[in-house]
């Protein structure tokens, strides 16, 4: 289409610039054993099954598409365009337009998760309603404020047109929760899982994504989400509450910033060694760290580990419920903003350490 800008040399896909590539491997698999998952469906009958699938190599494009490939070969098997990027392909690719514009510009990872397909959200399916798929996980990244999921379990109906299609499983977006903004992190494999580290496995059982809201979000606020790999309900995103599970569970922390705050990154640790994530720390633009408390099986219960405590004159303490810092490099009006996400490792003599 002459309205659109060319590329030179018979290229297939625009540039990729701040898109980190990601190799999904049939040799590299969750550190889960079956015991993990009682009466699910065996994960090592699911490694095995998969074994003979072709290893895809996905990266995000400034044309506005995620891209994968074939590991090899480099043939192309799939082109997505995410919801939130369609209306702005015509303005960002014009050949009117010769400046860049961020746009599929967010890091994809993939991993091996148990999913509830006939129960949405944070729903309590029986383990025997579940079963393993490779799902994708991806932000726009300075592209827009929003992640979304596809299944990828298969790479052959990706290749096939009339199949590719029912790989989309869900997107979230700042539509569905204002306080989301702007996703600039880049998937690392967890030492705990061998799974990226923002996939986690609850202790409520089935996995969720843990999404530090970022930076740009309408009100400037930092929060954390963590969204069911189910998805919503056919009514949408629903934040957990005292009456609903619901599809996500938003953590806001205390800001003083006047709308300039944004959590960046988060890492979450297993206390007990079951294979569950417990605790998860975060980093802020203001320079704090925070920690969270997720052991519980109740969502709406998920919130700050540590809470601020009023004093009252006869000396009695009691507890206010406002959520505490960790750590923060406040000093006076100064601070140091935190943009990467902590690293956590567990010394011979007890404890957790973490480094940021």
């Amino acid at each position: 289409d002459a309205s659109y800008r060319t590329r030179k040399d018979g290229g297939v896909m625009g540039p990729i610039v701040n898109s980190t590539p990601w190799l999904q491997s049939n040799a590299i698999a969750g550190r889960y054993t079956d015991a993990n998952f009682p009466g699910a469906p065996s994960y090592r009958a699911y490694v095995i099954g998969k074994a003979e699938t072709p290893s895809v190599l996905w990266v995000g494009s400034n044309d506005g598409m995620l891209h994968g490939l074939n590991a090899l070969s480099g043939a192309p098997i799939l082109s997505y365009v995410p919801s939130p990027l369609a209306g702005r392909l015509d303005a960002a690719l014009s050949a009117n337009n010769a400046g860049a514009v961020a746009l599929m510009d967010g890091s994809p990872a993939t991993a091996d998760v148990l999913v509830a397909p006939t129960s949405p959200g944070f729903g309590l399916a029986t383990p025997a309603q579940h079963e393993w798929r490779t799902y994708l996980f991806s932000s726009l990244g300075r592209g827009g404020r929003a992640v979304f999921a596809l299944d990828v379990s298969s790479p052959a109906r990706l290749l096939n047109p009339l199949t590719a299609t029912s790989a989309f499983k869900w997107v979230f977006s700042s539509n569905d929760d204002s306080d989301m903004g702007y996703q600039l992190l880049d998937h690392v494999r967890h030492p705990g899982s061998g799974q990226p580290a923002q996939v986690i496995y609850l202790n409520g059982g089935g996995f969720g994504l843990l999404v530090p809201n970022g930076h740009g979000s309408t009100d400037g606020r930092a929060a954390l989400f963590i969204l069911s790999v189910n998805g919503p309900a056919s009514t949408g995103w629903q934040a957990s509450s005292a009456t609903s599970r619901g599809s996500y569970r938003k953590i806001l922390v205390p800001d003083q910033s006047g709308g300039r705050n944004g959590l960046m990154g988060a890492t979450w640790v297993d206390l007990d060694n079951n294979g569950t994530a417990d605790v998860v720390y975060a980093t802020d633009l203001r320079g704090n760290l925070w920690k969270f408390d997720i052991r519980s099986t109740n969502p709406a219960e998920w919130g700050s580990a540590l809470v601020s405590t009023s004093t009252a004159e006869d000396g009695t303490r009691t507890n206010t419920g406002v959520p505490v810092a960790l750590f923060s490099t406040q000093i006076g009006d100064q601070f140091l903003p935190i943009t990467t996400a902590p690293v956590t490792f567990f010394p011979t003599f007890g404890g957790t350490m973490v480094s940021f």
